[in-house]
């Protein structure tokens, strides 16, 4: 490949040839018509000479025809010299103009040579920069490929992933399904243990109203007989003047289903009742208050509430339900203190 240097220096180096070339030749020129000129100017003075010397010696007709070819090449000469001196000035003219061109010519070289120094620099410049990018491209090239494989390793790893997440949604649902199946037995069994117990509480409190309506004419005609004797454990003691309630001071529902379970608190102050709600509530119980207030709903039983009791100083509800669990309450703040899991069957 042929750079621009090179290709400028040989269009400069070719026009300064032929101007060069062009010089040599007009001083060449310039040389042999001075030498012209100098045999003229000889051939004149002799022809000169030799004319004076004719017209001193003895004039004749030869002679003067003589001297009269003499000055007719004298005046030849002379106009030789006249045409030789307009040459010489034509080539003088014509040197000053190719050396003015010269020196453009030269003036333009400088210029060149000026302009392939900032070519050069630039292209060192510019391969430089290419140098640079390229190093640029090859380490995007490996970072791209490290994101590639990178990407790639991710996606594995998701794909792994996705997988044991949908191994870990099946055997959720199957959990779940079998949860749902355990409940479903659960319920169940707690309706069949409600039902009974249902059952077996009508029937109790059938006998005890039935032996409550039979008692008093037994205790009043053996009154005079038995006031003396301690009742027996486990039976009904009646005194003289004792009488069963038949009117309820006051009558609310105070669950959804069934109750199954009260309580007083030590003080007085609180009443706790249970049912089969699995709800335990908590009822304000002072002197003067006509009626029951509700203070708070206690939640988070999984079955019926069985049994309920205070704690010493009124602060804990203890709840037996009928999950096979007991869970305690805080009265203050509502939550859940104690809940062990139930066993399934």
């Amino acid at each position: 490949m042929i750079s621009l240097s090179s290709c400028c220096s040989w269009s400069v180096s070719a026009a300064d040839g032929k101007l060069q070339e062009q010089l040599n030749a007009v001083q060449k020129e310039i040389t042999r018509l001075e030498y012209q000129n100098n045999e003229l100017d000889q051939k004149n003075a002799a022809l000169l000479s030799e004319g004076s010397s004719v017209s001193g010696s003895s004039g004749g007709k030869g002679n003067q025809r003589r001297t009269e070819e003499l000055q007719s090449k004298v005046m030849k000469q002379a106009e030789e010299l006249v045409e030789m001196h307009k040459k010489v000035g034509e080539v003088t003219t014509q040197l000053a103009e190719l050396t003015t061109q010269l020196r453009k010519k030269d003036n333009d070289l400088v210029k060149k040579d000026e302009r392939v120094r900032e070519a050069t620099s630039q292209r060192k410049r510019l391969e430089e920069e290419l140098d640079t990018a390229k190093k640029e491209l090859a380490s995007a090239q490996q970072t791209n490929q490290a994101l590639v494989d990178e990407h790639q390793a991710l996606q594995l790893a998701y794909n792994s992933h996705e997988v044991k997440l949908k191994e870990v949604e099946a055997e959720n649902d199957r959990l779940r399904k079998q949860l749902m199946s355990y409940k479903v037995k659960d319920a169940d069994r707690l309706n069949d243990q409600n039902e009974k117990f249902r059952s077996d509480r009508e029937r109790q409190l059938k006998e005890e109203i039935e032996q409550a309506t039979r008692e008093p004419s037994v205790a009043t005609a053996t009154s005079k007989h038995s006031s003396d004797k301690k009742p027996r454990k486990g039976s009904l003691s009646v005194t003289e003047g004792s009488i069963c309630p038949t009117t309820p001071l006051e009558s609310m529902e105070v669950h959804d289903n069934e109750v199954s379970a009260l309580c007083f608190d030590g003080q007085g102050n609180y009443m706790a009742t249970g049912g089969a709600d699995k709800v335990v509530k908590v009822w304000c119980w002072r002197e003067g208050l006509e009626k029951l207030e509700a203070k708070c709903n206690l939640t988070g039983s999984g079955a019926s509430i069985m049994s309920v009791q205070f704690d010493h100083q009124s602060k804990m509800v203890l709840a037996a339900c009928n999950d096979h669990a007991s869970r305690i309450w805080s009265i203050h703040d509502q939550r859940l203190k104690v809940s062990p899991d139930p066993p399934f069957n």
